[in-house]
């Protein structure tokens, strides 16, 4: 099983950001402090991640699920590369040839 979890956004100022999507019509589903400050935003169709962290610096299709350490040995058998690990070797960041950017993230990280 996976699922879409979020469009992740690094943010500079989380409350500044907060009050531009909030005038494109989204609300706000979710805040937290830990392990910085981010929010989870949604305008009924889309969910975007605004985090206000150092530990990415690129816009990030978040993808989370179960067994996802044979799900990214899969893909890395079907020639896929560049993968970096971010919070253990189940949770990893995939770049593409394009320069886009993919979380994998095990659920309950």
């Amino acid at each position: 099983m996976r699922c879409l979890g979020e469009f992740a956004l690094p943010v500079k100022d989380i409350n500044v950001s907060l009050a531009f999507w909030k005038k494109l019509g989204f609300t706000t589903k979710m805040v937290m402090k830990e392990p910085y400050p981010y929010t989870i935003v949604t305008d009924g169709l889309m969910i975007i991640g605004l985090h206000q962290t150092d530990h990415f610096n690129y816009p990030a299709v978040t993808y989370f699920g179960i067994n996802t350490e044979k799900r990214i040995q899969q893909l890395k058998e079907k020639g896929l590369q560049n993968f970096s690990i971010m919070q253990g070797k189940n949770n990893v960041v995939l770049k593409t040839w394009e320069g886009q950017h993919f979380f994998i993230f095990s659920m309950g990280m």
